[in-house]
């Protein structure tokens, strides 16, 4: 929507408008502003949704022909995404989705700047004149276009993608319950106060976020290890347990 009112400002480059109503002198003067904070608060909310989600998809993803889970705790339960964005993290996972949008949402940080010049105003005893600021016009423009692409390709790269979550992960009691029958809970024994050095040790499991199947019959939803790490660092809970992945 306003992508076409940007478009619908592009003949009256140039041109003064004159008006008299002070109605008309708020949404010259205000309204802009008001949208280029909008603006800039969605992609914001955006870009945070993506950094406390991103773990539980990285976790959610298999290798539909062996069930191998593709990524390692670092992607998962270690990476420090939410709500302290690390962006050397997103980098180093090579999680390019997070580290576009967290340049998008710099450059959305602009907005309200460039919206506040697109129209200036110059007072008058009775009356109030307005004119079209170009670079502004330009880079508001082109600032829309980026955000508009960057939303479609969005769309399409979370479109029909497995999250592994059954509800949102809005506290830590949410995350919690779903390491509650894990195998692979021995592995942060004596991590309770640890620093990053000593959780990189956790670094080699393949965590898998999704249904798993005990030896009871039963059926458990959460984070479980599979793969090799699952024999060569937790055999005897994974043996005692009876874990495997759920068909």
């Amino acid at each position: 929507m306003i992508l076409g009112f940007l478009i619908a400002l592009f003949p009256f480059r140039g041109r003064v408008f004159q008006f008299e109503s002070q109605y008309g002198y708020f949404v010259i003067q205000f309204l802009p502003i008001i949208l280029g904070t909008i603006t800039t608060s969605i992609c914001l909310s955006i870009f945070t949704t993506l950094c406390r989600i991103m773990p539980f998809i990285s976790a959610a993803k298999e290798n539909s022909r062996t069930g191998v889970a593709l990524n390692g705790a670092k992607k998962s339960l270690l990476a420090r995404y939410y709500p302290n964005i690390m962006i050397r993290d997103m980098i180093s996972n090579k999680d390019f989705i997070l580290v576009c949008w967290f340049y998008i949402l710099i450059y959305a940080t602009f907005l309200i700047g460039f919206k506040s010049a697109l129209l200036n105003t110059v007072s008058f005893l009775d009356f109030w004149t307005a004119t079209v600021t170009d670079w502004a016009l330009y880079c508001l423009f082109g600032t829309y276009v980026v955000l508009v692409v960057s939303v479609s390709l969005l769309i399409w790269y979370l479109w029909d993608r497995r999250t592994g979550l059954r509800w949102d992960q809005v506290t830590i009691a949410d995350t919690l319950v779903l390491l509650h029958h894990s195998n692979f809970l021995n592995e942060f024994s004596g991590k309770d106060v640890a620093g990053q050095p000593a959780l990189r040790q956790l670094n080699p499991l393949q965590v898998r976020l999704g249904y798993w199947k005990l030896n009871n019959g039963r059926y458990w939803h959460g984070f479980g290890v599979t793969g090799p790490t699952a024999g060569k660092r937790t055999p005897a809970l994974w043996l005692n347990c009876g874990w495997k992945p759920a068909v």
